[in-house]
């Protein structure tokens, strides 16, 4: 069984949102990356990882600032 996908609301945030992820390189912390980099109410997204290319693909990175932490 697979679940349809669905994009969060994040109603409960004013359009704007700046966000930061910590442990983006790892499955969880890149899928939540992922997430927030393709909404549209994210401005400003900063990922720390030891890889930050693991944490976002290419075309996704743009919207990113990724930090080697």
């Amino acid at each position: 069984m697979t679940l349809p996908e669905t994009t969060p609301a994040l109603t409960g945030f004013a359009p704007g949102l700046r966000a930061l992820v910590f442990g983006g390189g790892g499955a969880l912390g890149a899928a939540f990356a992922r997430a927030l980099a393709a909404h549209p109410r994210v401005s400003e997204l900063h990922v720390a990882a030891r890889d930050p290319a693991a944490a976002l693909p290419a075309a996704l990175r743009a919207r990113a600032t990724a930090q080697l932490h």
